[in-house]
């Protein structure tokens, strides 16, 4: 949840970005273990990605696609990946890249920016009402985005650095944290036990109220304003 720190990493992954008449011959698939953020057509989630050539990737996801669908990889701020899906087993998809890639170049690329902090975790980009409590009471706030490990939320200013809360989405999904900065009513909250890529599998499900917070009303307190 820092604050962006410059990327001396941007030439390495613009580099990865083959021009369209260079295809390799030989198009090597490489085993990744590496979470990203999924854009299709109607939403948006993380997915894991599970292997990557120059030419496309297989990926599991929870947002739907179908056959010929463009989809959108993020693999960290500012780097992506665009796709058509050409087959599907389930949440297993596999993708045909838009533009040819260097994959070694790009996965080199990609650990020395997690190494060095210079990259951070992919975020969902979700705007919803949520609740928080602690001891400054329950407060409706404003959930900018959402990563595995931390929230962006815009508050009434009552959120201070160092305060223990408890945060509750709309679908009911919650977790214990610390916020760790504020400024100008936003703060950055550190969760104590990070959420599961399936948890963030779909930026629509995370912010339609389940049925519980409907009945109890919980989500119908004004919303702080910027």
């Amino acid at each position: 949840m820092s604050q962006p720190k410059p990327n001396s990493t941007t030439a390495s992954f613009a580099n990865a970005i083959l021009p369209d008449n260079e295809r390799r011959a030989e198009d090597r698939v490489h085993t990744v273990f590496r979470v990203a953020r999924i854009i299709g057509a109607d939403d948006e989630g993380l997915a894991r990605i599970k292997n990557m050539s120059d030419s496309g990737a297989g990926i599991r996801m929870s947002i739907p696609a179908d056959l010929s669908d463009t989809v959108t990889i993020e693999l960290v701020d500012g780097v992506e990946l665009r796709g058509h899906v050409v087959w599907r087993n389930d949440h297993e998809f596999g993708l045909n890249f838009e533009r040819p890639i260097s994959a070694v170049d790009l996965l080199a690329a990609l650990a020395v920016g997690t190494q060095s902090g210079l990259t951070r975790p992919v975020r969902l980009r979700v705007a919803a009402t949520a609740l928080t409590r602690s001891e400054r009471g329950v407060r409706s706030v404003r959930v900018v985005d959402i990563s595995q490990r931390g929230l962006k939320l815009l508050h009434d200013g009552s959120l201070t650095a160092g305060l223990d809360l408890k945060v509750t989405l709309p679908c009911g999904l919650d977790r214990q944290g610390i916020v760790r900065w504020t400024r100008d009513n936003h703060a950055g909250v550190m969760l104590l036990e990070p959420l599961s890529v399936e948890a963030l599998g779909s930026a629509r499900s995370l912010v339609t109220p389940c049925v519980s917070m409907i009945v109890s009303g919980g989500l119908d307190e004004p919303a702080a304003q910027p």
